[in-house]
């Protein structure tokens, strides 16, 4: 199974961040592909932003 992880936690060594590494760890040690992203370091915008 492929698994998201989107981590909204500005803070980059947090607790958010540490539960979703063990969460993470534990559903790739069960056979799943993980994939996680940090949605705050992310640069985005909407259509009017071009």
């Amino acid at each position: 199974m492929k698994i998201l992880v989107l981590n909204g936690s500005p803070r980059p060594n947090g607790n958010t961040k540490q539960m979703v590494t063990a969460f993470a760890e534990g559903a790739v040690l069960v056979g799943n592909e993980v994939t996680t992203i940090d949605v705050c370091r992310k640069k985005y915008q909407g259509l009017y932003g071009l």
